[in-house]
């Protein structure tokens, strides 16, 4: 339970980013499926289940929220995770093992693999692709330092990398839907 919850807080505290979802397109796509809830809401429910919420703000900008409800967590914020924690692990050398990166590594390639098959990508996006522009958008914690966080996030990496924190990952890839991150937003002007 304690693996469950410490991952839990990791998927909290990742920072969005390492991929967005064209919620417009996804709305397009599956226009005939979209419900109208107000004058300015709209609702998307999508095998998963996700749902995916449409606001429209005062300034005319959209609002789009995506809720896995899957019961098996937020696969996007999972890859954004271990996305994450490859950049991490690249920039502080050392602070984890050989296995421990060679495992780390495995997850998120499995966790890109999973994102580029169920994002709706336009035109299609291979894994190794989404990969590589996560890392470069990635936003690793520090490495460890005297009055800093990140050994307490060591210490959560490793507990992570323990076969129960990875059978979590693994879980929550194991049912094909739409990767969100919990609430992830996306404004934009249609």
């Amino acid at each position: 339970m304690k693996k469950a919850v410490t991952l839990c807080a990791m998927l909290a505290a990742a920072p969005a980013g390492a991929f967005e979802i064209d919620y417009p397109a996804l709305f397009e796509a599956f226009a005939d499926q979209v419900r109208e809830v107000s004058e300015d809401e709209r609702v998307l429910e999508l095998p998963g289940p996700v749902t995916v919420i449409a606001r429209e703000m005062k300034n005319g900008a959209v609002n789009f929220m995506g809720f896995d409800q899957s019961g098996l967590g937020p696969a996007g914020c999972g890859f954004d995770t271990l996305v994450n924690a490859m950049a991490f692990a690249e920039q502080c050398g050392g602070t984890l093992s050989e296995s421990e990166v060679a495992r780390l590594s495995e997850l998120a390639q499995q966790a890109a693999g999973f994102v580029a098959e169920n994002g709706m990508f336009e035109g299609g996006k291979a894994a190794a692709e989404l990969m590589a522009e996560a890392m470069a958008g990635a936003r690793p914690m520090p490495c460890p330092a005297e009055g800093n966080k990140s050994a307490e996030y060591v210490g959560q990496l490793k507990d992570m990398l323990k076969p129960e924190g990875t059978e979590l990952f693994e879980r929550m890839l194991s049912k094909p839907r739409l990767p969100v991150c919990l609430a992830q937003t996306y404004s934009a002007a249609e």
